[in-house]
């Protein structure tokens, strides 16, 4: 199985679906995700004044953007490349 991130539109029905009281069981089973998708993305995403998607979606792009730097660059490779071929 392969991981799909939660769009903006999936983030505006669970709002409006939790609003009506809908179980995140019953959530997932409509968006077809499992239902620990569900709950990890309102467990993450919730602020002070609850889960809001528009909030959710910038949370989420803020973790989404801080991916560190890349520990094998091209420099390094190139390096242990040498290295190797020099035995």
């Amino acid at each position: 199985m392969s991981f799909t991130r939660m769009t903006s539109e999936e983030r505006r029905l669970i709002y409006a679906w939790k609003q009506d009281g809908k179980s995140m069981r019953e959530m997932a089973r409509l968006l077809g995700r499992d239902a620990s998708s569900i709950s990890r993305e309102i467990r993450r995403n919730t602020g002070e004044r609850g889960y809001r998607p528009k909030q959710a979606q910038e949370m989420a792009d803020a973790r989404a953007k801080r991916a560190g730097p890349r520990l094998f660059t091209e420099e390094i490779r190139l390096e242990v490349e040498a290295k190797l071929c020099e035995g």
